[in-house]
């Protein structure tokens, strides 16, 4: 992947309150960078706990700004702050649905 390096795998350390903390961390500097704005896309960041949808040995890394390896060939889930980026857009709110089309392409 040009200009991303995707970092080594290692067996996970982190606790909960570690990911909360990072994740918490993360919603903090996406808002000042101005990528995110939304209220509910914010409590949704906060809310899901991304690190359980990143592979076992990858967890650690899981908000940090790098795209991170899926099962399957040269699959990726995107940085964090590319979901702003993609939602904010859209102008989501109470009752409104979307489908995301991931193709594992980071």
């Amino acid at each position: 992947m040009p200009g991303w390096i995707i970092p080594p795998p290692k067996e996970p350390v982190k606790s909960r309150e570690e990911f909360r903390r990072e994740k918490e961390q993360k919603v903090v500097w996406l808002t000042r960078k101005g990528y995110l704005c939304s209220e509910r896309i914010k409590a949704a960041m906060l809310k899901v706990p991304r690190e359980e949808f990143i592979p076992f040995f990858y967890k650690d890394y899981a908000y940090e700004e790098v795209p991170l390896p899926l099962p399957g060939e040269e699959a990726t889930i995107s940085c964090p702050h590319s979901y702003p980026l993609f939602y904010e857009p859209l102008g989501l709110d109470r009752g409104h649905r979307f489908l995301e089309v991931g193709l594992g392409s980071g």
